[in-house]
């Protein structure tokens, strides 16, 4: 074992549970009535990651939806339900090292983009052109697809702790005006998350030879020569940190401020990563469900957050489009849960 390794193990092993005092322990649903096994003594975060988040449709859908690059050859290139996992491997880690609620983390997180529409940022940009003053933000459409979407329409009745954990780096927008704290668990996800995105689509950009800038290149070599070296430094730092801190944080530490260098220069390089042409893919197959929506009584902009990749680009390579092609795409099958329903998008319905 290398040195570097030996000392990374001695200091999570020093900070390991300082940060017990703050496990959420108790949690609570919206209704009593459940379809799902609510067991006594059973960890109800536990039942929300198994047996209501992991076989949901909302993650099926994940398996064909963007992370950075759509529709890639090369299955070793992330998907967005490759990145869940990843960032529910990393999460159910640090809390477990943190003492904290590691079921609480893992639910958060293996849900935490279930919201995003069709190819990832550059369907969530797309949709905010199309609404004044609805701005679509996937962590709340997550939360409205758990609550609103799911299960015929009828929900998931997730507790409010993994609801409004998926809300993350929303969440000082849409609590109302007393701001309640995140959870530990939540921050932790929300690291989680950002280490898992910035060092795994480098990774992948590595794996498709995009040229990127030399200042990010040596930042990434001096978090590790590979993903699983830099993730394990910065899991490290982070706890180190947190437990200096007294909560989860990552701010002050020169491996923070360096991180966080990194991740402004990927924000840089993600728009030139992805299909040049998507906005008039995006354009041509909401045109086209705005017409075959009409009188049905389902907004056009939710059908379109809720569709898979494969769903537009099959509609698009379609000589002819009519409700033919539609009904053969993933999304149709949800479309009597919608219609006729105000299913506010942008709003994540969390005051209970």
């Amino acid at each position: 074992m290398n040195t570097g390794l030996q000392r990374e193990i001695s200091i999570l092993s020093e900070e390991r549970g300082c940060l017990e005092a703050k496990r959420t322990r108790t949690a609570r649903r919206r209704f009593t009535d459940d379809e799902d096994l609510l067991v006594s003594g059973i960890d109800p975060f536990l039942i929300d990651s198994e047996l209501k988040i992991a076989p949901s449709k909302a993650v099926r859908r994940m398996l064909d939806k963007t992370q950075v690059l759509t529709n890639p050859r090369n299955l070793h290139i992330r998907k967005r339900i490759t990145h869940a996992g990843e960032v529910t491997s990393a999460a159910s880690f640090i809390a477990a090292l943190l003492g904290l609620n590691v079921e609480l983390a893992r639910a958060i997180a293996l849900g935490h983009d279930i919201g995003h529409p069709p190819f990832g940022h550059d369907g969530e940009a797309f949709l905010n052109t199309l609404v004044p003053n609805r701005a679509f933000k996937h962590e709340i459409m997550g939360v409205v697809i758990a609550q609103h979407i799911e299960r015929g329409g009828k929900g998931l009745n997730l507790t409010h702790e993994v609801l409004s954990g998926f809300v993350r780096d929303a969440w000082p927008k849409v609590v109302g005006e007393k701001i309640p704290p995140m959870s530990e668990e939540a921050k932790v996800v929300m690291w989680a998350d950002r280490f898992a995105y910035v060092t795994g689509d480098y990774n992948d950009m590595e794996r498709i030879g995009y040229q990127k800038r030399a200042e990010l290149d040596e930042l990434m070599q001096s978090f590790g020569m590979n993903q699983r070296e830099r993730v394990n430094k910065l899991i490290t730092a982070l706890v180190g940190e947190s437990a200096r801190m007294g909560g989860v944080a990552f701010y002050g530490s020169q491996m923070a401020e360096a991180f966080c260098r990194a991740k402004n220069l990927m924000y840089e390089a993600y728009p030139l990563l992805n299909a040049s042409n998507a906005d008039s893919i995006l354009s041509k197959i909401y045109e086209f469900l705005q017409k075959i929506l009409k009188g049905q009584g389902v907004d056009p902009a939710l059908a379109f957050a809720l569709m898979t990749d494969n769903d537009v680009m099959f509609l698009a390579s379609q000589p002819i489009l009519d409700y033919s092609c539609f009904a053969q795409v993933t999304v149709a099958e949800l479309l009597p849960h919608l219609a006729n329903r105000e299913i506010k998008w942008w709003d994540p319905d969390l005051k209970w």
